[in-house]
């Protein structure tokens, strides 16, 4: 929009043209801050006045409803120079007049984002332009991309503590099944994850084909089908202790397609005892599907989640043997915390096992270092977040290995299927009425 340019761009050096700059929706990424939710929220209530056009609007919005806390001159090349970044981007900075926060604005130089309309309206069919723009959009899928999430202005106020905590791992979504209630995170989260999925599978099936043909539920029957099953281990679960590495077990069984759904690997009755409920729950499909003992030998995909080393080393110190120095009957106290973290056998979990040792190996300064750590975490195909669970799951499906799998509730910390889950009741009062024989 001519009429709320962020800049003038010198597109000709030479000749000294200048271009009005703006921010175009199609080519943004945003930062994840109060100040940006107090932009949305302005954004929301202005769109309706610019067309429904969200690109109009945040230009304007920055326009009107923000001062610029920087010295640039629209019509004086100098200025503009100066402001110029040495890629011929811009940036600019914006506070708030009547709520202050700060927005700054990094924009790309336009022959850096063009992009060419397939579309069939004359000329513009042949065109390459930044934003394919003709009379025929009304702007009715952002309204609906609004309404879909939650950001509509009657849909807020069950997520208005989403945007005074934006440290909260919560996605900013409204509940599918009541229209401006919320559901709960982990509910939303597989919802979005099943919508995003749906949509991937039927923009990748071929006209003509079954939708059925381009999915599985699983990795064993994606095996089965495409190159038969020749190997057990479908996938590899790197557990380290104290990061949620029980979750990781259900999710890798899920992945890979063990049955019953929705548990853990553990061998009966667990360590400590009582913490496995059944007898079949080992599944030779997943490599490290129990214990702590690395082994990245194999091709298959590697999975893992991690957690903030501070926190992960207090929690297992509370924990049970061997997971701490403390043994049973000993006191927990500060010294024997100090102790506990500085010994060998304790210090560096996360690295030594992405290096390939046992959680509890001795330290090596040599074999266990940052590194090497770094370099074998980039080559796994997926890591949780022990503190960010939520967005784990999300991410899990929008991974390439596991793309074409149904996303699976239990994934996201949710029961199993109704069927499985009644499955899984009569099976456990089955188990207790055995164990109590």
């Amino acid at each position: 929009p001519e009429w709320c340019p962020l800049a003038m761009e010198l597109h000709d050096d030479e000749k000294m043209h200048l271009n009005t700059v703006t921010i175009c929706f199609g080519f943004t990424y945003f930062r994840n801050s109060p100040d940006l939710h107090q932009l949305a929220q302005n954004l929301q209530n202005a769109v309706a006045r610019y067309r429904n056009d969200d690109q109009i609007a945040i230009n304007c919005v920055l326009n009107l409803q923000y001062d610029s806390n920087d010295d640039l001159h629209m019509n004086d090349p100098s200025s503009i120079a100066a402001f110029t970044q040495p890629d011929k981007s811009v940036i600019r900075s914006f506070f708030g007049k009547v709520i202050a926060h700060n927005i700054k604005v990094s924009i790309l130089p336009y022959e850096q984002v063009t992009r060419r309309c397939g579309r069939d309206e004359g000329m513009l069919e042949n065109s390459v332009v930044a934003h394919c723009y003709t009379d025929l959009k009304e702007g009715q899928s952002k309204l609906n991309a609004f309404d879909h999430f939650g950001f509509l202005i009657e849909g807020q106020n069950s997520l208005r503590h989403v945007f005074d905590n934006p440290e909260l791992d919560t996605p900013i979504l409204a509940s599918s099944s009541a229209p401006g209630t919320r559901a709960s995170w982990e509910e939303a989260a597989y919802s979005l994850s099943l919508d995003r999925f749906w949509r991937h599978i039927k923009a990748a099936t071929p006209e003509g084909d079954s939708i059925e043909n381009s999915y599985y539920p699983d990795l064993k029957a994606q095996h089965q089908s495409t190159i038969g099953l020749r190997s057990t281990r479908l996938l590899n679960s790197v557990r380290i202790p104290k990061s949620g590495s029980s979750a990781l077990s259900v999710t890798a069984r899920a992945l890979s397609g063990c049955h019953p759904d929705g548990y853990p690997c553990c061998k009966f009755p667990g360590d400590p005892v009582g913490s496995c409920p059944r007898k079949d729950l080992m599944c030779s499909l997943v490599t490290g599907c129990t214990d702590h003992r690395p082994d990245y030998d194999g091709d298959e995909a590697v999975i893992t989640t991690l957690r903030d080393p501070v926190s992960r080393s207090v929690s297992a110190f509370f924990y049970h043997y061997p997971h701490t120095s403390v043994k049973h009957g000993e006191s927990h106290t500060w010294e024997k915390f100090v102790e506990n973290i500085q010994s060998p056998r304790y210090k560096n979990i996360l690295t030594k096992m992405l290096e390939g040792s046992y959680a509890y190996v001795g330290f090596d300064e040599v074999k266990h270092t940052v590194p090497r750590a770094k370099a074998r975490l980039c080559t796994i195909a997926w890591f949780g977040l022990s503190e960010m669970p939520v967005s784990s799951s999300m991410m899990l499906y929008e991974t390439p290995q596991f793309r074409k799998l149904l996303p699976n509730p239990v994934a996201f910390g949710l029961q199993a299927s109704d069927a499985t889950a009644a499955e899984h009741a009569a099976e456990e009062k089955d188990v207790l009425r055995v164990n109590s024989d």
